[in-house]
């Protein structure tokens, strides 16, 4: 059976579980620490620097979820209990210009429910992440967002523990994808083959570095690295497995 060269150090894959539950706890303490005074029934109120600060936390708490995943996602492969769904290389198409938004658009969004973005397994690029800060909406009210803001960012720490909860399950269909995608890779002309690079690299994002602890820092950085060495291992078992 094919191994692949994940270092893990002294820590168990019991040991990175426990890990990213404290870090979660930690999150969910220092937002009960500085949360001002609310309303029954609205999420917890901090103020920008704080809200800031937990808004990190919860990124590198999201941050090593994505690459618990990944290294379970590397386990069903190995152990070859994720069969490969097909995939297609996709159609390039050209985006077209996106049009300014109105000002009726404008008071829609303003009073849609906020909701938290979508938790993706593979980081973004670095153009994508051009074009959001580029092209995001706002909805002209600085209070109403600032009180979406709160919102989601509160939906993304509560939603921290189901996603541990559906890891697994995650795992596995990733793993599905995964597969049938490195192979259909494989067997695409050379010029046509996009990179599989999920997380973009063996450093950790440098946004998740900033004004982290030391502690911090090296949990994310040893996380992204144990992941990243994963992926390597997943795209080496996709070459040498048939079914």
């Amino acid at each position: 059976m094919y191994e692949a060269p994940i270092n893990l150090s002294e820590d168990t894959p019991s040991d990175l579980l426990a890990r990213i539950m404290t870090y979660i706890g930690a999150a969910f303490r220092y937002q009960r620490s500085w949360a001002l005074p609310a309303q029954a029934g609205e999420p917890p109120r901090l103020l920008t620097f704080e809200r800031r600060v937990l808004a990190r936390m919860v990124s590198r708490a999201e941050h090593m979820i994505r690459c618990w995943i990944i290294l379970l996602a590397f386990a069903h492969i190995r152990d070859d209990t994720a069969p490969a769904r097909q995939w297609t290389l996709p159609v390039s198409i050209q985006a077209g210009k996106r049009q300014p938004i109105s000002f009726a658009e404008r008071e829609i969004l303003a009073r849609r429910k906020p909701v938290p973005p979508a938790f993706c397994i593979s980081l973004p690029s670095i153009r994508d992440i051009t074009k959001r800060s580029s092209g995001g909406r706002h909805t002209g009210h600085p209070k109403r967002r600032s009180e979406q803001i709160e919102a989601a960012l509160d939906m993304r720490l509560k939603r921290l523990f189901t996603l541990l909860d559906q890891a697994d399950d995650r795992a596995r269909n990733i793993a599905s994808i995964w597969k049938g995608r490195i192979r259909s890779i494989r067997k695409a002309p050379p010029t046509r083959r996009p990179i599989f690079n999920p997380l973009k690299g063996a450093a950790a994002p440098g946004a998740l570095l900033e004004t982290a602890e030391e502690d911090e820092a090296r949990t994310v950085r040893q996380f992204h690295l144990i992941a990243h060495t994963a992926v390597q291992g997943i795209y080496a078992l996709c070459g040498r497995q048939r079914s």
